[in-house]
């Protein structure tokens, strides 16, 4: 698919969602049966290496 070109934009680069999304890629997260509800994100279990 085509990205858009708000991805590509300067001002992500120090925003918390980005942070957010790097976390949640770099540990697989979206492969976790569990998330299925955006309420339950902050139940997730980040290692205490990533803060």
């Amino acid at each position: 698919f085509i990205l858009s070109k708000i991805i590509f934009n300067l001002s992500l680069i120090l925003s918390s969602y980005v942070a957010l999304l790097g976390l949640i890629f770099t540990n697989n997260t979206f492969l976790a049966l569990s998330l299925i509800l955006a309420k339950r994100i902050s139940k997730l279990d980040i290692p205490s290496s990533y803060k």
